[in-house]
């Protein structure tokens, strides 16, 4: 039996419906799936129906969770702004939240799976309680909240969970103590709090596991100071096999394949698992403000001080609100 963890709110209920449909519609016949769906709320009886009705592509199992006021209150030093919400926070408690789950995979609900997932659930643990795909690093950032600044630094949104270990370790305790201490700097909400606990302390994954959203932008490739801090994380044939032949294609960041302004060469994976579920009727998102409305201040200023700004220019900015700070 797989199990498989999933987490939304009212808002993505579709797209981890598309989810689901892309794992169902690719996963070996003779292999078995549980999902476990962590939700605030939006989970309601006609909902649940419409997501069993995923059935015809294989048949599957399902438990929902949904979370109470207390679960926020041990993380409410966490700030959750902007794209992100309160339901990214759900797989730093997964332990106590799926307390009878010895092992889950965790995805993001923006994401397609355009192969088995069993082989990312048969890949041996080494004695890891997580398994990820590691994310460039961003430094500056990183060092806010005590992440050595060369890293490593992994994407939260594809994660292979030993629960049992993590209960056996007290991982859920040491990310609420650090939340407590730190939470307030996080800027990459439950990625930042997970780094920090499993620093440099978690399996590695090829990226063919987690092929991110700016793999299949042609931006990427036309901005070369972007494109060579990604590519020095990851080898040759590694990279090569997440653009050629991703097993999990993630949408990270807040243009996604529903807006239609959205340039990802591969969003077509999107719509065609969309139709295979119930909300197969949905068009294109037009409303290019709900787009914009995504980059907020913080987004912009988060990416283009990561990415686009100087180092010299980064120094003297930091000098001059330290010197002028009162």
């Amino acid at each position: 039996m797989i199990h498989i963890c999933l987490s939304c709110d009212i808002n993505y209920i579709q797209h981890m419906a598309v989810t689901m449909s892309s794992i169902l519609y690719n996963e070996d016949d003779n292999r078995k799936l549980f999902f476990h769906v962590i939700h605030n709320g939006g989970l309601t009886e006609d909902i649940i129906k419409k997501i069993n009705k995923l059935t015809s592509l294989k048949p599957f199992q399902l438990n929902t969770y949904c979370v109470d006021a207390d679960f926020y209150k041990r993380l409410e030093n966490v700030p959750v702004k902007g794209r992100f919400t309160e339901t990214v926070l759900y797989r730093i408690m997964a332990p106590s939240i799926l307390h009878d789950v010895s092992k889950i995979i965790y995805l993001d609900s923006d994401i397609v799976v355009t192969q088995n997932i069993s082989g990312l659930w048969d890949m041996p643990m080494r004695n890891h309680s997580l398994a990820a795909i590691d994310n460039f690093p961003f430094p500056d950032h990183m060092s806010d909240v005590g992440i050595p600044r060369e890293g490593p630094y992994f994407n939260s949104g594809v994660l292979v969970m030993d629960l049992e270990l993590m209960r056996r370790e007290e991982t859920e305790g040491k990310a609420i103590d650090f939340v407590k201490k730190s939470g307030h700097l996080c800027r990459a909400p439950d990625q930042d709090v997970l780094n920090a606990v499993f620093y440099n302390a978690y399996l590695r994954l090829p990226p063919k596991y987690n092929a991110r959203h700016l793999f299949f932008m042609p931006s990427f490739y036309l901005n070369k100071k972007l494109y060579h801090a990604v590519r020095q994380y990851y080898g040759d044939d590694d990279f090569n096999e997440a653009i050629n032949s991703p097993i999990i294609i993630h949408y990270a960041g807040p243009s996604k394949p529903w807006h239609y302004e959205n340039k990802n060469r591969l969003k077509s994976e999107y719509w065609k698992y969309l139709r295979m579920t119930p909300w197969s009727e949905y068009q294109f998102d037009m409303s290019w403000g709900k787009f914009v409305e995504k980059w907020t201040p913080e987004s912009f200023k988060y990416y283009a001080w990561n990415l686009i700004m100087p180092g010299v220019l980064k120094k003297a900015i930091k000098k001059y609100a330290l010197t002028n700070k009162n």
